[in-house]
């Protein structure tokens, strides 16, 4: 046995293999959030906008479901108030 023992880490044999994408640092340090999610900005008329066609459709959303609350509770009485009449 040889009393010379070889350090793995120094030697030339240690396997060293290219740097990973994401740990290459990038060129440009400021990124906003919409150049980093591919989205652009939206001119105030195009916000305004979207903000009316949300409202709109939020409404309508909100009168259909009452809309079927109501009918729902009319179908329900319509069949319970005649057999409680009687």
């Amino acid at each position: 046995m040889s009393s010379q023992k070889t350090d793995p880490i120094s030697g030339k044999t240690r396997y060293q293999s290219k740097m990973r994408l994401y740990h290459q640092s990038s060129k440009n340090e400021e990124v906003s959030w919409d150049d980093w999610i591919g989205d652009k900005m939206k001119s105030p008329s195009r916000q305004k906008f979207d903000k009316i066609l949300v409202g709109v459709g939020t409404v309508m959303v909100g009168l259909g479901i009452l809309g079927g609350v109501v009918g729902a509770i009319y179908v329900v009485l319509s069949k319970i108030l005649p057999i409680l009449v009687k």
